[in-house]
């Protein structure tokens, strides 16, 4: 194997077998295009093109072959999407409240636009958009200093704010923090829906390193028991009934 001198350094990291194959693609791809002056396209336009996989590079930005002197987006010609999530004012405060789904959405914006407190916008993730709208918070008009997240207690719903997570500190914008206070209420007021796969204990615990130290082992426990609690349990009519969801909205 010849490798791309953009590549010299890929012997001495030692990849995986799948690391190594998409390597050797992006090897072939170098030599073919590396001396074009391409236009710079979205990641996964040239993932499909490089790979014939648009999620692979999405794999690999999340790994050591990415970084100093390996691979970037720029070597690939290559650059983030981040389209922008749909937010609504509700204060002037710098906390922004993210929520996975839109019924619940809709039910905190009403609430919270009558009184806000420390609240200044509440986002809609849309499912797991998030992980990519992440990025446009930066563009977001209204100054963010705090980012709050709500969603479903399940695998899904915790894998969106931890992927999200780490996307935002590459990123160097803020942290994305569970919202504590509605988590609890989460726990309060959801009947566990059956049905759900049930997970090993430690990928149940890998996916509840998110949330707050004191919530992870009931969370683990409905990971591993196949059950989930869904959001849209803490409906207008709980989120009316008291305040006690909003301890975690406070920077």
């Amino acid at each position: 194997m010849v490798w791309h001198h953009r590549l010299a350094w890929v012997e001495d990291v030692r990849p995986s077998p799948a690391q190594r194959a998409h390597l050797l693609a992006l090897n072939t791809w170098l030599y073919e295009h590396g001396h074009e002056d391409l236009p710079v396209v979205p990641h996964r336009e040239r993932s499909v093109k490089v790979f014939g996989n648009e999620k692979v590079l999405d794999r690999l930005m999340s790994t050591t072959l990415f970084g100093e002197g390996r691979l970037s987006l720029e070597l690939l010609r290559a650059r983030r999407v981040a389209p922008g999530f749909i937010v609504e004012t509700v204060g002037p405060g710098p906390v922004l409240l993210v929520v996975e789904n839109s019924d619940t959405f809709d039910s905190l914006v009403s609430v919270l636009a009558a009184e806000p407190g420390d609240v200044g916008m509440v986002g809609w993730g849309a499912g797991g958009g998030f992980e990519q709208s992440v990025l446009s918070i930066g563009r977001l008009r209204h100054a963010v200093r705090e980012v709050r997240y709500f969603g479903d207690l399940d695998a899904k719903g915790l894998q969106i704010p931890a992927g999200a997570a780490a996307l935002a500190a590459r990123e160097n914008l803020p942290e994305i923090q569970p919202a504590t206070g509605l988590y609890e209420a989460m726990f309060h007021h959801a009947r566990p829906q059956a049905g759900q796969t049930r997970l090993a204990e430690t990928t149940a615990h890998t996916l509840t390193a998110w949330l707050p130290a004191h919530l992870r082992s009931g969370a683990a426990s409905h990971l591993t028991g196949g059950t989930r609690l869904a959001q849209e349990e803490v409906g207008f009519t709980e989120l009316t009934a008291g305040g006690e969801w909003r301890s975690g909205l406070r920077p």
